[in-house]
């Protein structure tokens, strides 16, 4: 259930607009795109009802692939609020249900058809979440705000695409700090040139992401007019969105014109899943202005997700704080659009200096207003725009080793193919080879303890894909916090084990770094993965293992995140936090890899006495005389 769209209902709770037809309401369910099939619910024939009451309630009928789809939350809130954007509408409610195998077939034909045989309405991954910045009238650092935001969002590990809509008024290039021309070249799969936008890396280490910028400002010099009306506004912005190679996006930030003209309404036409960020002072006379920008998006279908109220105060090196621009402003546009108040950007002169200098503040600045920029941009990731989550169910995000076993024991007994790899990834060791490897929080939620690789082999690939979703949806029923998808392509199962498999990266970050090759029983994994975090931290709260293995079978590979050689002292303190659980738990201190010089005194540290006598006895049997490595593993007696 979701609160109805303001002015939509009345206080005897009758709706003040008539409801729409359930075609009006098809209509806006084709803006809700399934993010994993790549096209909208409508045209994939996943909403097989709607229906709409006297009283403004509207019930969509919803079918999913599977029952425990991990993209059902995404599709809810995107069905909810599409519908509800609606004024007739006073509640939206969803009939689930699930697909049988035939309509999953026809739906996965589909999908492949849309793919391969329809044009994608724009250059615009459907994947992406687009947020355009706007403002009722100019001077309110809309452009500022705009350039800050998408560069905190992308120093979260990000690729975001930043285009400047602002025809005539551009200054993004300025702010950024960019001024080479664009640049259009033919690139695979092409038969005409495309715009390759400018782009700067921003950010560091596991954080590092990438801004995509385009502007007109890229096209002409600063200082010329630009005099083009209605159809070359619209034009212009319709070239933007085709014919610009932006290749994958997690986010797009449009920094729009302010009012309400015929750029305003071309996106809406073009974009229509684009969401409103409504940028004001606090001004009183500016937040009535503002407030037309959201009347025209709620006209357009398009959603308002926020408020952003700039140049809130200014503080003097005294402490004291002055609305000079008035106060209240933002937060009263919020509460009559009935949307949240994200932050407040304070009047602060290194906003300017940084905007002045193609630096923004909201990159490794220091200040209220810095940190108002960076507290905003997390707020967009984790609660207002979240990215679309395509990691695969291939890689499982699981918050314990349990959740992980038992996904391998249903995956054992899948009906289609068999059980090629189970490997478990730590949350250390993936944001390591995910950040080297440039995938960011769209990919894979970072938050989990642990991830597991599920490699299906077979000849079916609908069948495997469907035994998959099938391990995934059982293992949920049991472990409810558990998420995942299943990769999409060979390409992005491949992307995938990547991860895995690249461990050289470990290295490249932390030279020297020792190595440790373990293993435990499966019902032991967790208990030892505790101690071994427990330990470290117990060292030093900075060192981390990077941990993965074989889980299975209990085969573990443990890096630490510092360069070595270490000090003896930190050695073998180290040594005993990885070795001196694996007696009582009943593990061994080398798994496959042989003993070595390096590890003789934790074979004795570890090892069972009587496994050690037999050891002798073997070596004795087999060299008499004592003339292979004498002394080497075994003292000589």
């Amino acid at each position: 259930m979701i609160d109805a769209p303001h002015g939509s209902g009345s206080g005897d709770g009758r709706a003040t607009v008539a409801p729409p037809s359930a075609d009006e309401v098809t209509a806006l369910l084709r803006a809700v795109i399934d993010p994993e099939l790549g096209a909208d619910i409508v045209t994939l024939g996943m909403v097989p009802s709607v229906s709409v009451a006297d009283d403004g309630v509207v019930t969509v009928g919803v079918k999913l692939t599977i029952g425990g789809c991990p993209l059902r939350a995404q599709i809810k809130k995107d069905v909810e609020t599409r519908v509800a954007l609606h004024p007739g509408v006073t509640d939206v409610r969803i009939d689930w249900g699930e697909m049988t195998s035939e309509e999953r077939s026809d739906v996965m034909l589909k999908a492949r058809w849309n793919a391969r045989e329809k044009a994608v309405d724009t250059a615009i991954p459907l994947t992406t979440r687009v947020l355009a910045i706007a403002s009722g009238k100019g001077g309110v650092g809309k452009s500022s705000v705009t350039v800050n935001l998408a560069a905190a969002v992308a120093a979260q590990g990000f690729t975001v695409g930043v285009l400047d809509a602002d025809i005539w008024g551009f200054s993004v290039p300025r702010l950024l700090g960019i001024d080479e021309p664009l640049e259009a070249r033919k690139v695979d799969g092409t038969d005409k040139p495309r715009i390759i936008p400018n782009e700067l890396v921003v950010g560091r280490g596991l954080s590092k992401g990438l801004l995509k910028v385009v502007s007109t400002g890229f096209l002409v010099e600063e200082g010329t007019a630009l005099m083009w009306r209605g159809l070359m506004l619209a034009k212009a912005v319709e070239q933007f969105l085709h014919d610009v190679e932006w290749g994958e996006l997690d986010y797009l930030f449009i920094d729009m014109p302010p009012g309400t003209g015929d750029v305003q309404m071309g996106l809406a036409r073009m974009l229509p899943r684009t969401d409103l960020l409504i940028v004001t002072t606090p001004a009183q006379a500016a937040q009535k202005v503002a407030a037309r920008a959201a009347d025209m998006a709620r006209r357009s279908f398009l959603r308002v997700c926020g408020v952003i109220e700039n140049m809130s105060a200014f503080t003097c090196e005294h402490g004291t704080s002055y609305a000079l621009f008035g106060a209240g402003g933002g937060q009263a546009l919020a509460d009559e659009i009935g949307v949240p108040l994200l932050g407040q950007i304070p009047l602060e002169a290194a906003v300017a200096a940084g905007g002045d200098a193609g630096a923004p503040v909201a990159l490794g600045g220091v200040g209220a207003a810095a940190d108002q920029f960076r507290a905003i941009a997390r707020r967009i990731v984790e609660e207002i725009a979240p990215p679309t989550n395509m990691a695969g169910c291939s890689a499982r995000m699981l918050s314990m080793v349990s959740a992980a076993l038992d996904a391998i024991r249903i995956a054992l007994d899948a009906d289609s193919g068999h059980l090629r790899a189970a490997e478990a990834l730590w949350n250390g060791y993936l944001h390591l080879t995910a950040g080297a490897l440039r995938w960011s929080g769209s990919e894979l939620g970072m938050d989990r303890e642990l991830y597991l690789l599920l490699l299906l082999g077979g000849t079916d690939d609908d069948a495997l894909h469907h035994a998959l979703a099938r391990v995934f949806e059982q293992t949920t029923q049991t472990h409810p916090d558990t998420t995942g998808i299943v990769a999409g392509s060979a390409k992005q199962a491949n992307e995938l084990w990547r991860l895995r498999e690249d461990t050289d990266l470990i290295y490249q970050a932390y030279p020297g770094s020792p190595s440790y090759d373990v293993s435990v029983p499966a019902s032991q994994i967790e208990p030892y993965a505790a101690g071994v975090f427990a330990g470290l931290a117990a060292i030093d709260p900075a060192l981390q293992p990077l941990m993965f293995g074989h889980i299975a079978d209990g085969n573990l590979h443990v890096s630490i995140n510092r360069p070595g050689p270490f000090e003896p002292a930190l050695a073998a303190q180290v040594d005993d936090v990885l070795y001196r659980d694996l007696r009582r738990l009943g593990g061994s201190f080398s798994a496959e890899h042989g003993v070595g010089s390096k590890r003789i005194q934790p074979m004795f540290d570890t090892t069972d006495p009587t496994k050690l006598a037999l050891m002798r006895v073997a070596k004795t049997a087999l060299d008499p005389h004592n003339l292979m490595n004498p002394g080497k593993v075994l003292p000589v007696a």
